[in-house]
């Protein structure tokens, strides 16, 4: 487990929500719409961890990813009413 402090001020993200780091990168969970629709408008962006974007739509098709937990190399979002998984050396969902 990676605990953070940091002093970054961020723009461009879309109702971001939450953010965890992996200790090589930063995730930020991005609702893009309503915290209760279901409407595959939300997203995973990837950043560097000097606040950099690797890439703002990293995973996508979520409805509004909210918390987030990393095991190993997988990334668990809860999304609404389940728990997504996200292979993070893939970068894809399971």
């Amino acid at each position: 487990m990676v605990f953070l402090l940091l002093s970054l001020t961020l723009s461009g993200f879309d109702t971001p929500e939450s953010m965890i780091s992996d200790g090589e990168f930063i995730y930020v969970s991005c609702i893009n719409g309503s915290p209760t629709k279901k409407d595959e408008n939300g997203y995973i962006a990837k950043l560097k961890m000097d606040g950099t974007i690797v890439k703002k739509d990293f995973i996508t098709g979520l409805d509004a990813p909210k918390g987030m937990w990393i095991v190993d190399s997988f990334l668990l979002v809860t999304d609404i009413d389940r728990v997504r998984i996200i292979n993070l050396k893939k970068g894809d969902l399971i």
